[in-house]
């Protein structure tokens, strides 16, 4: 049985956060990503909770078992979001430029309760110190967030 995991990838200016309403919802949450055993890149910088007038930190984004990364070869970008949702283990994916002291980044207003306390993973997914190197990977040991 095969197992499809969709991608997703915001171009730059492409507004991440919509607010949606039924009429007759019996949930009110307001969420800029929902990734549930899936894969979101963004390729330029993206604030997820704010919609062009107003910062709303109440505006979820949630993992399940999914990756939240950037695309590309440029270091330096910055995702900004209300409140992030976790469950189970996630992957943030980063380019780095440690020569030049830069860095993709995350930056969340809360961790929302109950969020899971499974392993979190950080993949550096590129860095330009290692463009035309024979290295394939890089050790090291864990470090516990929580």
């Amino acid at each position: 049985m095969a197992i499809l995991m969709p991608i997703v990838v915001l171009a730059p200016g492409v507004a991440a956060m919509q607010r949606l309403k039924a009429d007759n919802a019996t949930r009110t949450e307001a969420y800029a990503v929902y990734a549930d055993n899936a894969t979101v890149i963004f390729h330029d910088n993206a604030e997820l909770n704010w919609d062009g007038s107003t910062t709303d930190n109440n505006v979820l984004t949630y993992l399940n078992g999914a990756t939240l990364g950037f695309g590309g070869t440029a270091a330096n970008r910055t995702v900004t979001g209300g409140t992030l949702k976790l469950e189970g283990s996630n992957t943030f994916r980063v380019t780095t430029d440690l020569k030049s002291d830069a860095a993709d980044k995350f930056t969340f207003n809360s961790l929302a309760a109950g969020s899971s306390t499974e392993n979190q993973y950080i993949t550096v997914g590129y860095d330009k110190a290692f463009d035309g190197s024979d290295l394939t990977s890089i050790n090291g040991d864990a470090v516990d967030f929580w």
